[in-house]
């Protein structure tokens, strides 16, 4: 199998993350032998990883955030004649550019992470073309959400091809907290970037009531912006911003906060992947109401969480004061979430949705 990705493994970016979770179970299973990993270099000190089997050129310039390498089209052309399986993580212009020119009899999957989401439309014109022949071209096309994939454009107009693998997470071993802390608090992880809507989420908070806290753990370019809006609206007491946290650091705070507040306002909100976390620690979700993000495929509004509107600081207080106010329907709330997270987004899911994403029934074996 040749995996195309976009930058080195160990980079720390989403697309990576689950590029490295199903290269490691694609290695173990029985009718997969070699695994090659063609990507960019995010930066020329980074080394390959010799035992993840990658194959790393730089990139001689970016065009809207996508790499340009023709180290990149050499590696794929030297490797792609002793391939049997193309598996291309998407949105990636120059590798959907390349499987138009896969030899035929190549099996080709496309993992569709997200659109591409851009203010060019002449890039978003032509990268678009180049990522609907890529689709044609594909066998199946791997989308980790049914809105996600009903909203794009694109992948839409391929529905006999889709195949849903959602994303998922390690389940939370930690032992039950005895000694728990009196503060109370809601919990919101990712970067500080617009699209998270972190500003009305802090504005939000004027209106929540008692003594409860919003932790917010994350860095990005709209750090010192959000603290003086803290400062602004008197909010010091209320809204702590964290900052990068250990993962030690992290898993606690998951485990002691009342609920997960998400607010997120646009698509470029694919999934969430630290909804799926919050639903391992049997959290109650608070997202926005965003049609066509895989949010809404994580939490489903009266069953693991609810709904509000994400620009609008009143209907986003209303939703945390109701929660916060019913501790039966926390407790409701939090035994569907450990459900749900158990039937669809465990770690212990991702083998059955490589199986049946990648190999065909009648000859798959599974893993070892």
């Amino acid at each position: 199998m040749l995996v195309l990705g976009k930058y080195e493994l160990n980079y720390n970016g989403g697309v990576e993350q689950v590029s490295r979770k199903w290269l490691q179970h694609l290695r173990q299973h029985e009718d997969i032998g070699k695994v090659c990993y063609i990507a960019t270099k995010s930066s020329a000190e980074v080394e390959p990883l010799a035992a993840e089997g990658e194959c790393l050129a730089p990139a001689q310039f970016h065009i809207n955030t996508q790499p340009i390498s023709f180290g990149y089209c050499v590696e794929y052309f030297r490797n792609v004649r002793d391939c049997d399986i193309l598996h291309a993580h998407f949105p990636n212009i120059i590798a959907a550019l390349l499987l138009l020119f896969a030899p035929a009899g190549k099996e080709v999957l496309i993992h569709w992470h997200a659109d591409l989401l851009n203010k060019n439309k002449f890039f978003l014109l032509v990268g678009g073309s180049i990522l609907r022949l890529a689709c044609k071209r594909a066998k199946r096309i791997i989308v980790t959400s049914p809105q996600y994939a009903e909203s794009s454009d694109i992948v839409r107009k391929f529905k006999s091809k889709i195949f849903i693998a959602p994303l998922t997470c390690r389940a939370n071993e930690t032992e039950e907290i005895i000694a728990r802390r009196c503060d109370r608090y809601l919990l919101t992880v990712g970067r500080l970037v617009p699209y998270k809507g972190l500003e009305k989420l802090i504005e939000a908070m004027r209106l929540v009531e008692g003594d409860v806290k919003l932790k917010i753990v994350g860095k990005g370019p709209l750090r010192a912006q959000l603290e003086g809006l803290v400062h602004e609206l008197g909010l010091r007491g209320k809204v702590e911003l964290l900052g990068s946290v250990s993962a030690s650091e992290l898993n606690a705070l998951y485990s002691e906060c009342d609920a997960f507040v998400l607010n997120s306002n646009t698509r470029a909100e694919a999934f969430g992947v630290v909804l799926i976390e919050a639903l391992s620690h049997a959290k109650p979700l608070l997202t926005s109401r965003l049609p066509g993000s895989g949010a809404n495929y994580v939490n489903i509004e009266g069953v693991t969480g609810s709904y509000h509107d994400c620009d609008d600081p009143a209907d986003i207080a209303r939703n945390i004061n109701a929660l916060l106010q019913n501790s039966d329907l926390r407790e409701v709330y939090s035994k569907n979430c450990t459900m749900r997270f158990s039937e669809l987004f465990d770690d212990r899911c991702l083998p059955d949705y490589i199986n049946a994403a990648v190999i065909p029934p009648e000859i798959s074996r599974g893993f070892e």
